[in-house]
């Protein structure tokens, strides 16, 4: 007997395609992450005016690792998904992308 409220095949197709975009801007955010975390790490082993120098690329970096951070949460909360604390924990986000730290 067929249950009156089981999904119907174009339902479950739906979910599966907002899981797959879901995927696809937590990929783009991890991205964006691991390419900042790598350049924070080269700015550690480099003198003050190297730093300095490179100042505005990190700067520039941050601001999109952040806005991607935000697309992450604009997209969850989207599909219903409001509280973000286990997405700070398991990426591990730096406080200060966080949107409002």
């Amino acid at each position: 007997m067929k249950r009156l409220d089981a999904p119907l095949p174009i339902e479950i197709e739906i979910r599966g395609e907002k899981a797959h975009a879901l995927g696809r801007t937590a990929r783009a955010f991890e991205k964006e992450l691991d390419r900042l975390l790598a350049f924070e790490k080269r700015l550690s082993g480099l003198p003050r005016a190297e730093r300095v120098k490179l100042a505005p690329e990190y700067q520039a970096l941050r601001r999109q690792t952040a806005r991607r951070l935000w697309f992450l949460i604009v997209h969850r909360e989207a599909l219903g998904l409001g509280r973000h604390d286990s997405l700070y924990e398991v990426y591990r986000i730096p406080r200060s992308l966080l949107p409002n730290p």
